[in-house]
């Protein structure tokens, strides 16, 4: 045998091996995984066998969180249990609308689904030029077939500067409306010279199973829906009420109280979580530091909203600057990963990815390379640079947090990784992304968040770092236990204790009005 000939039979003898041990790794391994569904008694906990999860310590949290008197000692005087009016409708239309034009032409359309507004672009005459919304006038329809002859006569009245906000029937009830000059990009004729506002009675609304608390799924609860008890994600009795300004808090009072320092928590499920709305991280945080400065002048609000990511955020910062925040702290990365950055790699997947993928043992290859997932991954923290841009433009400071996960695979036991990987392919990430490539994809996150903070001279939290733990804190692989709650409070705590004014730490706490609409 020659010796090219020889090196040919060894090179295809080696193949023939190697993909002999990898279908051997591979059978061997999903044998192995089937005999883990059936027994390891957190996946049969988790899958609602009526096997008890092993261990309850991470449901509870200390006894000083449980003393509701001590709590209310240092309750921030920006809230209240209260009864208070859902904020006023034209206030919080004149907000949004004046958000709208901080956005791009892209960006303005899910705007308006997601709030359930329609926005006519009026020329000054009052003939409309175009439309953002989900339910658009028809093509060459009148202002008055519209709206009906009453709005429309209003909004004419508004395009030739007589009034900005008005009351108007329309489908058979008073709604509001409001008028504004347009600004910003436009790619339809005209110019326009109005922007007209107002509610989309006429939008399908598509409503998670929760559907009592939605007004727009996973981006606006109904301000003050009524208290329910429910199941969160990680199977905790949650007990949940929406205030007046559609937020899992207690009622927030505007104007702000004088001398008052107001935190705005920003954030999805892993901010909203909590077994109630007193004892969410947002909560706690606000106990912490209260009872760190010897009385009650910091105001924290939980303005996490479950299911929400970045993308929504920059769609949604005129609620949370409605709040009148003198600090927002941003606690977000598992929506945009999960539900953002995964589904575009496993769909945008080259033919190679897709033939390999459904390997276990090479399911690292189902993903792009670290340098194509951190262009991917800075793409979408872009959306955090425009919040900090919008909220320095007013003198309100941010703070960008890094993302806590459980310990990484070779630090668990192999009942806990296990655990982690299961639901990491079946809930969150999707069978082809394990619990590894989640947390690769998180630490390339959690570093462009340092990034941005260095280059934009802000602080950052590192949560990641502060908060880590497996079972004992973290119910899955991002939402956290009482126990996990309540760490990351403290550690925020001491984090933001710093960044707080000087001033706070004396004297009474101030007086609190008994309106909370932001237009009092």
């Amino acid at each position: 045998m020659s010796r090219t000939a020889r090196t040919v039979f060894l090179l295809g003898s080696a193949l023939l091996w190697g993909i002999v041990l990898l279908l051997g790794a591979e059978v061997l391994g999903r044998a192995r995984w089937r005999r883990v569904l059936d027994t390891n008694p957190y996946i049969r906990a988790w899958s609602g066998s009526g096997v008890p999860e092993p261990g309850t310590n991470g449901n509870q949290f200390s006894e000083e969180l449980l003393d509701e008197a001590l709590r209310d000692r240092f309750r921030g005087p920006g809230q209240t249990r209260e009864p208070l009016p859902a904020w006023d409708a034209a206030t919080v239309l004149r907000a949004r609308a004046e958000h709208f034009f901080a956005l791009d032409e892209v960006e303005r359309r899910p705007f308006a689904s997601l709030y359930h507004v329609q926005v006519l672009a009026l020329s000054a005459e009052g003939d409309i030029l175009g439309a953002y919304g989900p339910a658009p006038p028809k093509p060459g329809q009148s202002l008055a077939e519209c709206l009906g002859a009453e709005a429309a006569a209003r909004a004419r009245a508004a395009c030739a500067g007589a009034a900005d906000d008005f009351t108007a029937p329309l489908d058979g009830e008073d709604r509001v409306f409001h008028a504004r000059p347009f600004s910003g990009d436009w790619q339809g004729g005209g110019p326009p010279a109005v922007a007209l506002f107002y509610p989309n009675t006429r939008q399908p609304r598509d409503l998670p199973d929760d559907n009592d608390l939605w007004d727009s799924s996973f981006f606006t609860y109904r301000p003050l829906a009524a208290l329910r008890q429910r199941v969160d994600v990680i199977g905790r009795a949650a007990q949940f009420s929406i205030n007046n300004a559609g937020f899992r808090d207690d009622n927030v009072i505007l104007p702000k109280p004088p001398g008052v320092f107001r935190i705005v928590c920003v954030g999805a499920s892993t901010t909203e979580e909590g077994p109630s709305n007193d004892l969410t991280y947002p909560n706690l945080l606000e106990f912490y530091l209260n009872r760190a400065l010897g009385g009650r002048r910091v105001d924290v609000v939980n303005a996490g909203v479950s299911g929400i990511n970045s993308d929504k955020h920059v769609l949604k910062l005129a609620d949370y600057l409605l709040l009148e925040p003198d600090m927002i702290v941003v606690y977000n990365a598992a929506n945009d990963i999960c539900h953002g950055l995964f589904p575009k790699w496993v769909t945008g997947a080259s033919a190679l990815q897709r033939a390999v993928r459904s390997l276990r043992v090479l399911d690292a290859l189902a993903l792009p390379g670290e340098a194509a997932q951190r262009r991917d991954v800075r793409k979408m923290t872009a959306n955090l640079s425009f919040l900090c841009d919008q909220a320095a433009a007013r003198g309100i400071r941010v703070a960008l947090c890094t993302f806590a996960a459980p310990l990484p695979p070779a630090e668990l036991p192999p009942v806990e990784r296990d655990f982690f990987e299961f639901v990491t392919r079946r809930d969150w990430a999707g069978r082809y992304v394990s619990y590894a490539s989640y947390l690769r994809t998180l630490g390339l996150y959690n570093g462009e968040i340092e990034a941005l903070c260095r280059e934009r001279g802000i602080p950052c939290l590192p949560v990641a770092d502060r908060v880590r733990g497996s079972k004992d804190i973290f119910g899955d692989i991002f939402h956290m236990k009482n126990r996990g709650i309540e760490r990351k409070a403290r550690a925020m705590a001491e984090m933001v204790l710093p960044l707080l004014p000087e001033g706070l730490s004396a004297g009474a706490a101030p007086q609190t009005p008994s309106n909370g609409s932001p237009d009092s």
